[in-house]
């Protein structure tokens, strides 16, 4: 039965044009047995070449002419190629069918002899963390009915797309909605980059609690802080209570505010630990789905605290010394979660040696992979001086920006609460030096961050102020 099946996939490829576009992407070589594998290949690429059906003098050739295939291959290979150019090319829709359910057959056998030999220990790169996502790829198979986006006939969806209010998640920030055209899109990476101990917990934090607060139903997840820590920062920031006081309020009025703050938000958030190197994206979507069924909870967004702590589901932990590989590697499996889930996914990472003694940070100072900012969508580096820690805000420079217009904001300051946990605007006037002082003209627009660490800006506008 395998075998009248490859050869009418093979026959339909050569002589229905129709169901050639359709199932070509889907069809792998690995598919096929060997003989029917080889011929595939060849129609493959002469279809691919020529932008047309072959015939059978060409595919005849071409079979002959192969490097790959062998003389003690060919009376086999040119009995098939009689069989499929003898007989008639099958209804379309039917054909179609049968072919998706023998992708899907083939796919699931591959992945329990690609299973099995990972259990063996005969596959050097996967561990067995990667068996779910290997029977999950191969169960996902079908064929996408749609073919894409027509710019004429959907050019009303398009339209309704741009005005809609809920088509992202606001930061609640007003530099970073504009800068991202009102805030996070669906099926996105965004990433923080921040020191030790700078504010990447604080500032995911005090996105989350916005979330909330705007009734979206947010999931935070850490590999490094307790839920209870979590809890902490968000109670701070949501109650509008000093986090140093929270262990001397009462009950009561804790409680009391709890339940102001749930009357205020239709929104639920959800906080798991994970034990640090060890969790990945296949942990993520098990949780994703234990939250669904148990919990009728569907996030709109997710927070992971942070990268750099997360395992990769497909790569052994043995990967890890090549760095670049293996954080690039998690950065893709945590952006197709996101896809997966049509949600925006934001996490963190760490500059790298260099950066810790920079106050102006770039992507060369990305902790262990230039293929995690390869990889965002949105990345923002947060650093602070000691000037700025005195006037409570942090630096935010954007390093990469795929969701709007970054505009003149590449670097401003935000306005950083650490007793509440979080994140607020600064007036205009403090992005940049705006006073007269003992100058009649007026002083460029310098940014705030830059004064205090530029000697020659701090003495040339040391006569200026800013407005009141």
């Amino acid at each position: 039965m395998t075998m009248e099946i490859q050869s009418l996939v093979i026959r339909n490829l050569i002589k229905n044009d129709t169901y050639t576009r359709t199932v070509s992407p889907h069809l792998k070589r690995e598919y096929f047995d060997n003989d029917h594998a080889a011929l595939f290949k060849v129609v493959g690429d002469y279809t691919r070449t020529y932008n047309c059906l072959p015939d059978k003098d060409a595919i005849v050739l071409e079979v002959n002419s192969s490097p790959h295939i062998t003389a003690a291959m060919l009376p086999s290979i040119n009995g098939i190629i009689d069989t499929v150019f003898d007989g008639k090319a099958n209804k379309t829709d039917w054909m179609i069918d049968v072919t998706e359910k023998w992708c899907q057959d083939r796919a699931l056998q591959l992945a329990i002899i690609k299973s099995v030999e990972v259990i063996d220990g005969k596959d050097n790169n996967l561990t067995k963390d990667a068996l779910p996502s290997i029977l999950q790829d191969a169960l996902n198979v079908c064929f996408d009915k749609n073919v894409g986006h027509d710019y004429f006939a959907d050019a009303a969806a398009r339209h309704d797309f741009y005005t809609r209010h809920d088509a992202r998640i606001p930061f609640n920030l007003n530099i970073l909605d504009d800068i991202t055209e009102g805030g996070l899109p669906d099926k996105t990476l965004s990433v923080l980059m921040a020191g030790i101990h700078v504010g990447k917990s604080l500032s995911m934090c005090s996105m989350a609690a916005n979330n909330l607060s705007d009734g979206k139903n947010v999931l935070y997840i850490s590999l490094e802080m307790s839920e209870e820590e979590i809890g902490k920062r968000i109670d701070a920031n949501l109650l509008d209570i000093n986090i140093n006081s929270l262990k001397t309020t009462s009950k009561e009025r804790f409680m009391g505010k709890v339940g102001q703050a749930r009357s205020k938000s239709q929104g639920e958030l959800k906080f798991k630990q994970f034990p640090t190197g060890s969790a990945h994206v296949g942990n993520f979507r098990a949780l994703l789905n234990d939250l669904s069924m148990k919990s009728d909870f569907v996030p709109d967004v997710i927070y992971v605290d942070y990268i750099n702590l997360m395992a990769s589901s497909r790569l052994k932990a043995s990967s890890a010394s090549d760095s670049y590989l293996y954080i690039q590697s998690i950065a893709q499996e945590l952006r197709g979660l996101a896809i997966e889930f049509d949600l925006p996914v934001v996490t963190a990472t760490q500059v790298n040696r260099t950066g810790y003694a920079m106050s102006d940070v770039d992507m060369t100072n990305v902790a262990e992979s230039f293929g995690l900012p390869a990889t965002a969508d949105f990345m923002i580096a947060i650093t602070t001086t000691e000037e700025l820690s005195k006037s409570g805000q942090f630096q935010f420079k954007i390093l990469k920006n795929r969701l709007g217009d970054t505009g003149n904001f590449e670097k401003f300051v935000m306005g950083v609460d650490y007793y509440k946990m979080r994140l607020y605007d600064v007036d205009a006037k403090a992005q940049t030096l705006t006073g007269t002082g003992k100058s009649s003209k007026p002083a460029p627009d310098i940014p705030v961050m830059d004064l205090g660490r530029n000697a020659e800006l701090t003495d040339k506008f040391k006569g200026f102020k800013y407005d009141e």
